[in-house]
């Protein structure tokens, strides 16, 4: 009977301790995992979603930029955006740039955006690589790849600058542009 009992006390013992290390290795684990309130660590000093920065001087609004989600990190004074779209009000309407990825730098007021830009104003559309709104200047920039469709319109060129107060876009490197007639040709008897 007494190794009946001893076996009881071993067995005991043995359950105790396994509950134990048991007990350690989940609390390991659960330390470990990231917090859903505060997500993943990220080199950053902060994650947002649904961002919305504005700008513009003596109650003008001269600019809106939005993003799905984007970072900040406060050393360096910039802002990486997620699908960000910036629009930019023209004397006839607005102007909507769109990209995959972008950033915005705090220290001087540029708003980069890249890959797949593309921009729409009126009914045209201008597709690029990166552009970059140049806010002191009241300019964005466009390069590589930059093709502009308009009604009747088709230019590119390797890079473009539109000068948004003076609604002007100067195009350089290798510049093609065709016209489209906007009256539709005759056929053979003379009719449109």
């Amino acid at each position: 009977m007494a190794a009946v009992g001893r076996l009881k006390a071993v067995a005991a013992a043995i359950i105790l301790m396994g509950m134990a290390a048991g007990g350690w290795l989940g609390w390991t684990y659960w330390q470990n995992q990231p917090s859903e309130t505060t997500g993943p660590s990220l080199p950053v000093d902060m994650a947002m979603r649904s961002v919305h920065l504005q700008g513009g001087e003596q109650g003008r609004q001269e600019w809106d930029l939005r993003a799905a989600n984007a970072t900040y990190d406060r050393d360096q004074g910039m802002v990486d955006l997620e699908q960000p779209v910036l629009t930019l009000p023209m004397q006839d309407g607005r102007a909507v740039v769109r990209a995959s990825r972008g950033r915005y730098n705090q220290d001087n007021g540029q708003a980069t955006m890249w890959p797949d830009v593309q921009a729409e104003y009126q009914n045209g559309t201008v597709r690029a690589q990166k552009a970059v709104f140049v806010r002191q200047e009241d300019r964005l920039d466009l390069e590589e790849d930059v093709v502009f469709d308009w009604p009747g319109l088709h230019v590119t060129g390797k890079s473009a600058q539109i000068l948004l107060e003076a609604e002007t876009v100067v195009v350089d490197g290798g510049v093609q542009a065709e016209l489209h007639s906007r009256v539709q040709a005759p056929d053979e008897d003379g009719e449109s």
